[in-house]
């Protein structure tokens, strides 16, 4: 290490401070022991998620005690490292580094082998079909060793400083669901027609429509205010299906841009990625879309993903669409953001499923399906409102989100700054009356401490 180093601080590689417990020990031996697999751990914050038991496992496990670390060495964990304070196995993909040394304090190693400097490290070590790092590796690396009492102060001052971004990241992790929950609500409260007054003189009249009754296997739909009508899509919208995209196609004049599954989602177009078809002059007129079309999604493997849908921009002029997306054209003056926001309520959300299912156990929809959708149907401003006022409300609990998503992130950056600031010296003051790490790490080698695995270490 080239640059200067606090008052009392050595240059040191992990191997020469440290040696990790190598005693491999059969499962049974153990009996009910804790054991900490690589997916008890979280990633970054070293929070145990929970344990198994030794006895259950089939192959040999890694001894640890109390105060050890515990470093995951395999690819995507090497952000998993843990100190229990119980006794237990762990999985073989875990280094165990013994606490207590007298060189090194385990809070502090633990978070050396959490900071972006170590990470990096790592990065450039692993290999494989399922990367991995070994001790070998990262006992190469190199980092400055305060005094062991500032080891611990700055331990002390890392773990009250992280218990704020712990307690921080808790609440923002918070605020998705409670949105998603947010939106949910505001759109029941639409549909039930508490959203907005129907009394408002600028609404307009019912719109003219066949007399519909819902059938009754749709049994969880909501109880409409007496100035609303129920109708099937087919009846406010044209309902129409897309492009096969084959050989014979090659033969078409006509190429035009289109979207496939792959460009809905949930009220959002993902336009990045456009690919183009051949179509006859007849066709393209068919499946031009125009702004306002509705998309919806035809059949996905998770029934959760089936009626996905989204407003069309018209931002690619001349748009067509495949087959598996399903247009829906309003035409009696209904608001598209209307019937988005109704197909994506609770209520819309239980008609899709109920229509998409079948006796094979698929779920996919049709165009007949999609037409026979029931929807309650507004005089038309009211209808304008309740949309205007759902995107406005829910506009803002997305941008809620997105700001939340930036926090953790920014999070992540304090917390590796506040390590950096450590690990050069600058978290907590000097004190010269601490025995310097020089110090210390001669006295251990002089005197050869007895190395976790039974052998003495040999003099330098």
């Amino acid at each position: 290490m080239s640059e200067e180093l606090p008052p009392g601080w050595a240059a040191v590689r992990l191997g020469d401070i440290i040696t990790p417990r190598r005693d491999k020990v059969s499962p049974s031996s153990m009996g009910d022991a804790p054991f900490l697999g690589l997916e008890h751990v979280e990633a970054h914050t070293g929070r145990i998620l929970g344990t198994g038991t030794v006895g259950a496992m089939k192959s040999a496990v890694a001894r640890f005690q109390a105060g050890d670390t515990l470093y995951g060495r395999l690819r995507p964990y090497l952000n998993k490292v843990v100190t229990p304070r119980f006794e237990g196995g762990a999985s073989a993909e875990f280094i165990v580094f013994p606490g207590g040394n007298g060189i090194i304090d385990a809070d502090f190693l633990r978070m050396r082998l959490l900071s972006a400097e170590f990470v990096a490290f790592t990065a450039t070590l692993d290999a494989g079909d399922r990367p991995r790092v070994d001790w070998d590796g990262i006992s190469r690396f190199e980092f400055a060793l305060p005094p062991l009492a500032e080891q611990r102060r700055i331990g002390a001052r890392i773990g009250a400083l992280f218990a704020r971004t712990r307690q921080a990241r808790a609440d923002l992790l918070r605020i998705a669901p409670l949105a998603a929950r947010y939106r949910e609500r505001l759109r029941l409260k639409a549909f039930d027609g508490d959203l907005v007054s129907n009394a408002d003189d600028k609404a307009g009249k019912p719109l003219d429509l066949p007399d519909y009754k819902p059938p009754a296997r749709f049994e969880n739909l909501p109880d409409i205010p007496s100035v609303w009508r129920w109708a099937e899509i087919g009846m406010v919208s044209a309902v129409a299906g897309g492009l096969t995209k084959n050989q014979q196609r090659t033969q078409q004049p006509i190429e035009i841009p289109y979207l496939r599954v792959a460009n809905v989602y949930a009220d959002e177009l993902r336009l990045n990625a456009i690919e183009t078809i051949r179509v006859s002059a007849a066709e393209r007129e068919r499946v031009t879309l125009e702004p306002g079309d509705l998309l919806v999604v035809e059949g996905n493997g998770s029934v959760e993903q089936i009626g996905r849908v989204a407003v069309w921009d018209g931002s690619i002029p001349g748009c067509g669409h495949q087959n598996h997306l399903i247009r829906v054209r309003p035409r009696t003056g209904l608001p598209s953001r209307y019937l988005l926001h109704w197909l994506m309520s609770p209520y819309g959300r239980d008609v899709l499923e109920t229509i998409a299912s079948s006796s094979s156990g698929l779920h996919t929809l049709s165009l007949s399906k999609v037409g026979a959708i029931p929807v309650p149907v507004p005089p038309p401003g009211i209808a304008a409102t309740i949309a205007h006022s759902l995107d406005d409300s829910i506009t803002a609990s997305k941008r809620t989100e997105r700001e939340a998503t930036r926090a953790l992130a920014l999070l992540d950056h304090l917390e590796q700054a506040i390590l950096a600031k450590a690990f050069r010296g600058e978290l907590v003051p000097q004190d010269p009356n601490d025995e310097p790490a020089a110090v210390t790490l001669a006295r251990a080698r002089a005197t050869g401490p007895t190395a976790p695995n039974g052998r003495r270490r040999r003099a330098a």
